[in-house]
């Protein structure tokens, strides 16, 4: 439920999110990165779905089919995509 940057898996965006899965790649093409970890997104899913947070997530999700800065979260969800990172 805890990867490290620097484990292969964390560039996987379904699997680490998308900040994460970015900073794995740049670590991995031998790039100044601090050392770190990502909660995965099967864990977040987890602990949302624990916290009773589905509808909660899903309204914001789909409130940020905007211009904004979470605009296509909803989209990205809908797909599967997880959290953005």
């Amino acid at each position: 439920m805890v990867v490290p940057l620097a484990d292969p898996r964390a560039r996987a965006v379904t699997v680490a999110g998308g900040k994460a899965a970015s900073l794995s790649a740049l670590l991995g093409a031998g790039l100044p990165v601090p050392d770190g970890f990502c909660v995965t997104t099967a864990a977040y899913d987890r602990a949302a779905d624990d916290a009773g947070l589905g509808g909660a997530l899903a309204a914001l999700a789909e409130a940020g089919e905007g211009d904004g800065p979470v605009a296509g979260a909803g989209a990205a969800m809908a797909a599967g995509a997880g959290p953005a990172g």
